[in-house]
């Protein structure tokens, strides 16, 4: 009787209309069936992916929407060192300082990130037995736009443009303060990145 009915009005059980109503009640008779741990793909919040659920079984048509969530673990972006307190506002603050205070604050200042506009002065290559780490093949020199002297030993090979840098050329150092002079007129830094302005 049933297949009657159905052979009978074929056209509209197999329009778009007839597919949602069949749609409609498998999703039903799923729902009343208890659940089984049959290895069904998840589709739940915790999952990557979730979408509509698969259906089976002849002349079923159905439209799939799967939407895939980004990676929640993300590199945080890089920050930039500051520019303050440039050399010249030490060199300022520790000259202002009686003689005796100078030391004590000079020392404040090492372990500062700073990121200091300079120009190139000189590059000495470093003899094996001063080389505080293997890799520092030279010993960068550089000066602030006051006056202010600023080395940093490196690896040649990191910064290869520096083998073509003129003396005066533009650059900004980032890096640690490893030491102050007792004025604030000298400085090394550790750490080193350099970025070239030309």
């Amino acid at each position: 009787m049933l297949m009657n009915w159905v052979w009978a009005n074929k056209e509209w059980v197999f329009s778009g209309a007839g597919v949602a109503l069949l749609g409609l009640l498998y999703k039903l008779l799923l729902k009343s069936r208890p659940a089984d741990n049959s290895g069904h793909v998840s589709t739940g919040r915790n999952s990557p992916m979730f979408g509509s659920p698969v259906a089976s079984g002849s002349n079923i048509s159905q439209i799939i929407n799967i939407t895939t969530e980004p990676p929640s673990s993300q590199s945080p972006p890089t920050k930039v060192h500051p520019e303050k307190p440039r050399p010249d506002e030490i060199h300022a603050h520790l000259e202002s300082l009686p003689v005796f205070q100078r030391k004590a604050a000079k020392e404040s200042y090492v372990g500062l990130k700073v990121r200091w506009p300079v120009s190139l002065v000189d590059l000495q290559e470093l003899p094996q037995v001063l080389r505080s780490r293997p890799e520092h093949s030279h010993t960068l020199v550089t000066r602030s736009t006051k006056g202010q002297e600023i080395d940093a030993d490196i690896d040649i090979e990191n910064f290869p443009r520096l083998k073509i840098s003129h003396c005066g050329a533009p650059l900004r150092v980032s890096g640690t303060i490893k030491h102050t002079g007792i004025t604030g007129m000298t400085y090394r830094l550790e750490n080193v990145e350099i970025e070239f302005e030309e």
